[in-house]
């Protein structure tokens, strides 16, 4: 089991390359967490 981050990368420049390396960055931590987390339900899930 491993916790999501609690600090998401911080926006240095404000460029619009900026926004969107770090956007990217958020999206994909959410992806991570979400498929960690998802399968800890589905195993608990299927546990009786």
């Amino acid at each position: 089991m491993q916790r999501c981050p609690s600090v998401l990368p911080l926006l240095t420049t404000g460029t619009g390359e900026d926004v969107t390396l770090t956007m990217r960055e958020w999206a994909a931590e959410y992806h991570r967490c979400a498929i960690r987390h998802n399968g800890l339900v589905d195993v608990l899930e299927g546990t009786p």
